[in-house]
């Protein structure tokens, strides 16, 4: 019994196709929602690559961050930014281009001559200024993004650089004289036997990087 009903036995036999049923439409769902999310990410990030040439349109120099880092663009010049910091420049040019258009107009902070709220920054005049400050907008191919495996084998290179020097003179330190001579008598290197374990290593390390004895 569930919730004070009894199941019949037909009702008990179809229960488990039911909830079979269910899943799959969970899975479904939940397929759905991932495709959609993966198709808004790649079309994200194709935006986000092109490459927007913006004009300084003011008689000024302007000047604003973005994410903390400042950037100046001086008046009448253009410069190459991606997407995402080229509209956020162009909507902060805009806006001071209209706020010094409105206080010629008489316009004291939001309000005009009569003490009247004004819209400082009406769409249709934005959409005009950013339409004039971008220039020209040029499409880049999206970033090949690396597999698990190759970002791994990245940061292992930049380690290697990191690390690598402390490394190799630890283990110099750690080889013995005698296992260079051994392994350069297998490799049939000729050397001196008198000569110093840093020398005799370097020979070895020249076969090894010629190839020779393998």
């Amino acid at each position: 019994m569930r919730g004070g009903t009894l199941y019949s036995p037909k009702r008990r036999e179809e229960e488990p196709k039911r909830r079979k049923v269910g899943l799959k439409k969970q899975r479904h769902k939940e397929k759905m929602a991932t495709n959609q999310t993966e198709a808004h990410e790649h079309k994200m990030a194709q935006i986000n690559s092109q490459v927007v040439f913006f004009k300084n349109i003011d008689s000024e120099d302007f000047q604003h961050t973005y994410d903390g880092v400042p950037f100046l663009i001086k008046a009448g010049e253009t410069l190459p930014f991606q997407y995402p910091i080229a509209m956020l420049l162009a909507k902060h040019l805009a806006m001071r281009i209209l706020r010094k258009k409105k206080s010629k107009a008489g316009v004291v902070g939001k309000d005009d001559r009569t003490g009247k709220p004004v819209n400082l920054y009406p769409a249709d005049e934005m959409e005009k200024a950013m339409d004039e400050i971008i220039v020209k907008t040029v499409d880049r191919p999206e970033p090949r993004k690396m597999s698990a495996g190759e970002e791994a084998k990245r940061k292992h290179e930049e380690l290697k650089k990191e690390f690598g020097p402390q490394l190799a003179k630890d283990n110099l330190a750690a080889v013995d004289k005698k296992d260079v001579i051994k392994e350069l008598k297998k490799r049939g290197v000729k050397f001196d036997p008198r000569a110093t374990k840093e020398v005799l290593l370097q020979k070895l390390m020249a076969s090894e990087a010629a190839g020779e004895g393998e």
